[in-house]
């Protein structure tokens, strides 16, 4: 007789990814930044990443010039605070935040002056 054959488990090299979710912003703190410095930011909201995920772009999505960010810190709270920076010679007006994570991305309202 033939010995009795035993299923034999092994690991699977390919697990399947988690799905992250998207970033959500509640508030950032302030939304107002001044050409030709820094301002600490804190961008308070869910799913945060902690990376250079940090930008200010135009309505169209484009990158604004002479914009730029210190590495985000997370906080016990949830938040992320940051250094915003802002050439002195970047464009004055409107623009948007995008936070963006590996699942998405969000958006909040920001001014230049």
């Amino acid at each position: 007789m033939f010995p009795q054959a035993q299923q034999v488990r092994f690991p699977n090299p390919f697990p399947t990814p988690t799905a992250t979710p998207p970033p959500v912003i509640y508030s950032v703190t302030p939304a107002v930044f001044y050409a030709g410095g820094v301002t600490t930011t804190t961008v308070y909201g869910q799913n945060l990443p902690t990376k250079f995920d940090y930008t200010i772009v135009d309505f169209a999505g484009h990158p604004v010039l002479g914009t730029g960010t210190t590495f985000p810190v997370a906080n016990p709270d949830g938040s992320v605070t940051y250094g915003q920076y802002v050439a002195i010679n970047a464009p004055r007006g409107s623009f948007l935040l995008r936070v963006q994570n590996i699942g998405g991305s969000a958006f909040y309202p920001v001014q230049i002056v």
